[in-house]
Order: structure tokens, then C-alpha cells, then sequence
């Protein structure tokens, strides 16, 4: 019986790579593949949403400024340290938030309006 099995272990699993069927044994890979599964799950759900849905929820969409809660604020705050800074004031910006709270659109809204000549680099940690 040994020998049998693993006689046909030296066949099958070249069979299965040559083919892709090998079979993952890995739990962190099975994980991998249940995560991927999930998110082309997600993708074909959102694709069946109604357009206006889509387009109402899509993240690569720009927000305008009069829709951005509290962007005057905050923008005038950066621009006045942008301002002392550039008068050789020591200043410094970091824009620090939860995860949706709007530093993306913060920031773009920054570069339109102050940094429009400046080269600005983001950092995501």
C-alpha cells in the first residue's frame, strides 16, 4: 500500500503543476486564495450595483470642495503654515486620519489650491 501511494504521488503531483490543478496544502495559501476569491466576489457584486450606485460610491472619483465637509478650514490652515514656511518659519503638515475620513481629498484639494508649483510627495505608512 505504501508503495502504491507513493508510487502514484511521483505521478500525480508533476501532473497537477504541469496542469495547475496542484492542490494547496499551505493554510496561509488557502487563505490567499479565499481572500482572492472574496474580492473577485466583490468586484462582480459591485459591477452588478445600478450605475448611479456605482458612480455614487466610486473611490477614484475627485470630491468637490463645496461638498468636502470642513474644507475651508483646513485648508486655510495649511496655507497659513505654507505661508511661514516659505518666510523661512519652521512648519510642518501631516495629515493624520482614520481610514475614509478624507486626507486623500485634503490633499488634493492642498495641491489645487497651494501647491499647484510645488512638487509634492506623499508618503502612506
Amino acid at each position: 500500500m505504501r508503495f502504491a501511494s507513493r508510487k502514484l504521488r511521483q505521478i500525480i503531483i508533476p501532473i497537477q503543476t504541469i496542469f495547475g490543478f496542484k492542490i494547496i496544502s499551505n493554510q496561509s495559501a488557502q487563505r490567499i486564495v479565499g481572500l482572492s476569491t472574496f474580492l473577485t466576489e466583490t468586484d462582480q457584486k459591485i459591477q452588478e450595483l445600478p450605475k448611479s450606485y456605482r458612480e455614487l460610491f466610486d473611490l477614484n472619483k475627485q470630491v468637490n470642495q463645496e461638498l468636502y465637509v470642513n474644507a475651508s478650514d483646513n485648508i486655510r490652515g495649511v496655507g497659513k503654515a505654507y505661508e511661514a514656511w516659505k518666510q523661512g518659519f519652521p512648519s510642518s503638515v501631516a495629515l493624520i486620519g482614520e481610514k475614509g475620513s478624507g486626507k486623500s481629498t485634503l490633499s488634493h484639494l492642498l495641491k489645487e489650491e497651494y501647491f499647484k508649483d510645488e512638487k509634492v510627495i506623499n508618503i502612506e505608512i
